[in-house]
């Protein structure tokens, strides 16, 4: 009896096995998708590593200070603003994966490349990236555009060292 009971449930676990196999298209999927975000990994530390032997210079410290009212918050912003223009390419492929997972309407067929793209969505825009884009838009018109023409931020800088200049008086 015990022996008819373990193969009849082979089936049921031969199903299991298949079910829970990826589809030739979903490995495709995920392996452009992990590539992507690894290309998108290794040039954002690059940028990270670059800004932290960035420092601003005395002119842009100066550009900076003179907005200075209530534009500290906004180095934080102006940080990842760089750190994106610095990864764009590699940014903009790995989004143009995600979304096209996304709007694709083949639920099984892409299940598990979906379920790591919406890993890296996660991972790409966070709630800390929310407020700091938040407090940035919360300033006047006439700061944000001031703050966005000072040259010297448009690359990776030492965030830290500028905020810790921008203090002293």
């Amino acid at each position: 009896m015990k022996k008819n009971m373990t193969f009849s449930g082979l089936p049921f676990i031969m199903l299991l096995l298949f079910s829970s196999m990826l589809s030739a298209n979903d490995v495709i999927a995920l392996n452009v998708l992990n590539k992507s975000f690894v290309d998108f990994e290794n040039k954002h530390n690059e940028c990270i590593e670059y800004s932290h032997n960035n420092r601003v210079s005395e002119e842009t410290l100066h550009q900076f200070n003179q907005i200075k009212s209530k534009a500290e918050p906004s180095i934080g912003y102006l940080y990842k603003s760089a750190l994106n223009r610095c990864t764009k390419d590699e940014s903009n492929q790995l989004m143009r994966i995600i979304m096209t997972l996304d709007t694709t309407g083949y639920g099984a067929e892409y299940k598990q490349a979906k379920i790591k793209a919406k890993e890296i969505k996660k991972l790409m825009f966070s709630r800390v990236d929310l407020r700091v884009e938040m407090k940035f838009h919360g300033l006047s018109e006439d700061k944000k555009n001031k703050l966005l023409k000072i040259r010297g931020l448009s690359e990776p800088f030492n965030m830290i060292d500028l905020f810790e200049r921008s203090r002293i008086k």
